[in-house]
């Protein structure tokens, strides 16, 4: 065995000794709660938010600002939905869900950008607006380069309907 193994398996015989002998001198303070003290300490809240008061999602937010939380929840759900284009996704009405999955990174932009207590400090807060102009810079190349895809099918369409007039 080596000499830092042998040093290793010391130290942790010590500490486990230590530890041993400061549990069996510690004071004996307190006694056991008993289940009515425990039950009225219980303010646990579930994940689906049972036990939180009503209204509660936009009390901690300043006074005029509670439509951003409403905001974000929202594109929240739009996100969510999102998830069900594996089903739907050739549906004719799909589409809107992709706009309003772009509606909603913009709406969480500037909701972020108006509550968010981590963007008010100086760095971070030029990453957010970074992070934004981004999303507007690829939102509008995404709607330009659609709206050019639609006039190119549209006027490709007008020449073959000229072309089956004129033979």
């Amino acid at each position: 065995m080596s000499m830092r193994n042998a040093l290793l398996i010391a130290a942790s015989g010590l500490a486990m000794a230590s530890a041993v002998t400061f549990a069996a001198e510690s004071p004996n303070l307190g006694r056991a709660a008993t289940s009515e003290e425990i039950a009225s300490w219980d303010i646990s809240i579930g994940p689906d938010g049972v036990g939180l008061p009503p209204g509660s999602e936009t009390s901690y937010v300043m006074p005029g600002l509670g439509w951003l939380i409403v905001v974000g929840m929202c594109s929240l759900l739009v996100f969510l939905a999102y998830e069900l284009h594996r089903w739907f996704k050739y549906r004719l009405w799909w589409k809107y869900v992709i706009y309003a999955g772009d509606a909603a990174m913009v709406a969480i932009f500037y909701h972020g950008l108006r509550l968010g207590s981590q963007l008010q400090a100086g760095w971070f807060h030029m990453v957010w607006w970074f992070y934004g102009i981004s999303l507007i810079a690829m939102l509008l190349y995404k709607y330009y380069k659609q709206a050019q895809g639609y006039q190119d099918t549209k006027s490709s369409s007008n020449k073959a309907g000229h072309e089956n007039q004129t033979h």
